[in-house]
C-alpha cells in the first residue's frame, strides 16, 4: 500500500492530465468575418429615392436564407457600424436590431458614407459586407444567409450566402 502523501500526490497529477486545455475565446465579430462583395445594382437618382431634406440617407436590410429567397429570415442580429468618416455619426446607432417577421430592418436618417453590415442568426452563417450610402438616396441591402444544419453524419455542402445591392448612381 503506497503511504497518503504518494497517493495525493498520484491523484492530482491524473486530475491535472484530464483537465481541458484552456483555450483563447473564440469570437465572432465584425471584425474577424471577411468582407462579402456585394452585387451593385444602381439606379438614376430618383428612381428609388423619395424626397429628402438634408443630406440623410435610408438604409433597408432585408435578410433571405439561400435556399428559400422568397422568405425572410425572423429573428436575425444585424449590426450596423459606420466605417471612416461615418465612424462617430453612428454612434448614436443601437448596438444591434433584429429582423421582423419579413427579415427586414430599417435606418432611417443616416449620414452619407461606407456601413460595415453584420448579420448573424443560430443555424445560419454569419455574413459582412460593406455599403457605401450616398446622399438623398435609398438604399437597399439583400443579404441571403447559408443555413448551417448538420446532424450526425456527413454535412451537404452548402449554396454560397450572396449580397445584393440596391442604390443610386453616383453623382456625376
Amino acid at each position: 500500500m503506497l503511504p497518503p502523501s504518494v497517493r495525493l500526490g498520484l491523484a492530482a497529477a491524473f486530475v491535472l492530465s484530464c483537465a481541458p486545455a484552456t483555450r483563447p475565446p473564440i469570437t465572432v465579430g465584425p471584425s474577424r468575418l471577411p468582407l462579402l462583395e456585394p452585387t451593385v445594382v444602381a439606379f438614376p437618382s430618383g428612381i428609388l429615392d423619395r424626397p429628402q431634406s438634408g443630406t440623410r440617407s435610408a438604409l433597408h436590410i432585408v435578410v433571405r436564407a439561400v435556399l428559400a429567397p422568397g422568405q425572410g429570415v425572423e429573428s436575425v442580429d444585424v449590426r450596423v457600424r459606420g466605417s471612416g468618416v461615418s465612424d462617430t455619426a453612428t454612434l448614436s446607432l443601437p448596438p444591434a436590431l433584429y429582423t421582423d417577421a419579413a427579415g427586414r430592418v430599417d435606418r432611417d436618417s443616416l449620414p452619407p458614407g461606407r456601413f460595415i453590415i453584420v448579420a448573424r442568426r443560430i443555424g445560419y452563417g454569419s455574413l459582412a459586407t460593406a455599403v457605401e450610402v450616398r446622399p438623398h438616396c435609398t438604399t437597399w441591402v439583400e443579404m441571403y444567409l447559408t443555413q448551417q444544419v448538420c446532424d450526425i453524419g456527413p454535412c451537404p455542402g452548402a449554396a454560397p450566402p450572396r449580397v445584393v445591392v440596391t442604390t443610386c448612381e453616383p453623382a456625376a
